[in-house]
């Protein structure tokens, strides 16, 4: 048993991908679904709870980046290259293929225009995430310098700010007050790359109770939101503080109950866990595809005999088809273009 590996993270991020899949397998029911349903109010539920997973995506980014070994910033951006642009790039390119230009993608220049909109923006709803992710990375080593170098109370009364903007910046405009400021270096995703990082020190583990405490207030709250306001979304997913605190205390309570955590790694969902936690990435970017040119064509989807059952067998056939074909794609695919660029980069390191 490699005695280095943390196999809590590892189930943080098994759960944060099966978690983007129930985001976008219940979307469409909660949008037919009658306001103050049973339905409407049980997917709001899980929604709230499964929106967590893109604050656990950087969470752990955070804390893996932060907490991890000193390397030359080309070692960091090559390292980062390798393991997220090159499969961005690939299924990124797959997408367009797939729902806009189909054949004509080998047309030299329509390849060009594809390369132009990748870098415009993404090229599918979805995929918003990994320009936000590489904006995080791009500033990573100057903030892990700026983090490391901080006491841990300093480190606490930095989260406290955080959170405290987002509060100003999530619930001010409601009352019509506008807010001039807009020059603050940690707002927005940003905040859980940092807040990841905080809630793996011991100063955190003091506070666990407490971080628990506001989480589950924090969802009554964005629960209630979502009754009173019909913009909701905007209030409380994102980087509002309710998510900050639900988010906390979700990757905080694998954190400190680490040791009672799946370990054995002859158990065979030990094995399972970590070998899914290797294609992540991957399987978010793939799913989309998955439920919209195979699951639901299929006459599978989250209302399939009821939503409970539609759900979860949504979600459990988009994982399994997603795991399968990323497995071929980045084996055959994505390994061999990493391993060449590894090779030159060698060169340059």
């Amino acid at each position: 048993m490699d005695k280095k590996r943390k196999i809590y993270y590892d189930v943080i991020r098994v759960l944060a991908c099966i978690f983007v899949i129930g985001i976008h397998s219940t979307d469409p029911a909660l949008t037919q679904s009658t306001k103050y349903s049973l339905q409407w109010f049980s997917l709001i539920i899980f929604q709230i709870i499964v929106r967590t997973a893109v604050p656990l995506f950087i969470m752990l980014s955070g804390a893996l980046i932060i907490n991890g070994k000193e390397e030359s910033l080309k070692k960091f951006y090559f390292k980062r290259f390798s393991s997220t642009i090159m499969p961005f790039f690939v299924y990124s390119l797959f997408y367009i293929c797939v729902f806009k230009y189909k054949a004509d993608i080998f047309n030299l220049k329509t390849f060009g225009t594809a390369l132009i909109e990748m870098i415009r923006g993404p090229v599918f709803y979805h995929l918003w995430f990994v320009y936000t992710i590489v904006g995080i990375y791009i500033f990573a080593p100057f903030v892990k310098i700026m983090l490391k170098n901080l006491s841990e109370e300093m480190l606490l009364n930095l989260i406290i700010i955080i959170v405290f903007i987002s509060i100003i910046f999530t619930y001010m405009p409601l009352l019509g007050i506008s807010i001039g400021v807009d020059s603050i270096i940690f707002i927005g995703y940003i905040d859980y790359f940092v807040v990841g990082y905080f809630l793996t020190k011991n100063i955190a583990r003091l506070h666990y109770n407490k971080i628990i405490i506001f989480g589950a207030i924090s969802f009554i709250l964005s629960l209630l939101i979502s009754v009173k306001f019909d913009n909701y979304q905007d209030i409380i997913y994102g980087s509002s503080p309710t998510m900050i605190l639900i988010s906390s205390a979700f990757f905080m309570y694998f954190i400190k109950n680490k040791d009672k955590i799946v370990n054995n790694e002859k158990s065979i969902l030990y094995k399972i866990i970590t070998f899914t936690s290797q294609y992540t990435f991957s399987i978010y970017m793939i799913h989309v595809y998955v439920l919209q040119k195979i699951i639901y064509p299929s006459g599978m989807n989250s209302m399939y005999i009821n939503i409970g059952i539609g759900t979860i067998a949504t979600m459990t056939l988009t994982l399994l088809i997603s795991l399968i074909i990323v497995i071929i794609v980045d084996n055959l695919v994505i390994k061999q273009i990493s391993k060449l660029i590894n090779i030159l980069s060698l060169k340059v390191i």
